[in-house]
């Protein structure tokens, strides 16, 4: 086994890391739990090129504790980040973040509270919209789903199942 690069992560305020990502180009996303700003559970985000260089770090502040539930690239290369807020006033209130290969957050939503849930995903749709899904846990059907739709530029929610 060769070892092409390793990375200290020591200079950085993880408490744990939660995934690893690899991009369409090559880069690799870093995720993971941080309390940098004395606020428990806020996530952070390191983006690092094939080599291992970082290219750019991001910290997504939440109410006391955000975790990452789904991340997705877009067809122009920005990331979709799907995050839950979770506290004793709002439940799971999932949250978007809007990020461009840059590290700049080009719109954040928080979306209706979800229940409980087990699996949660996000993807961009061919007309550019963006997709957001879970699983509801605890229900007696075990395959019952909950999904939203948001505009390409975060303005718009649609619950496809209202009518």
């Amino acid at each position: 086994l060769n070892v092409a690069w390793e990375l200290d992560l020591t200079g950085f305020a993880f408490d744990e890391i939660i995934g690893i990502r690899a991009l369409p180009n090559g880069d690799l996303l870093l995720s993971g739990a941080t309390s940098l700003n004395e606020v428990a559970g806020e996530l952070l985000l390191l983006r690092l090129d094939s080599t291992g260089n970082l290219l750019w770090e991001q910290v997504l502040e939440g109410v006391d504790a955000e975790t990452l539930r789904a991340m997705n690239d877009t067809q122009n290369g920005d990331l979709l980040v799907l995050s839950a807020l979770s506290s004793a006033d709002l439940g799971h209130a999932p949250f978007v973040h809007r990020i461009d290969s840059f590290s700049n957050v080009l719109w954040a939503i928080e979306l209706p509270t979800a229940p409980h849930d087990a699996n949660w995903g996000i993807f961009e749709r061919g007309d550019s919209a963006i997709e957001i899904y879970g699983s509801v846990d605890g229900t007696i059907d075990d395959h019952a789903v909950w999904s939203l739709q948001v505009s390409s530029d975060g303005v718009e929610i649609v619950d496809p199942t209202a009518e």
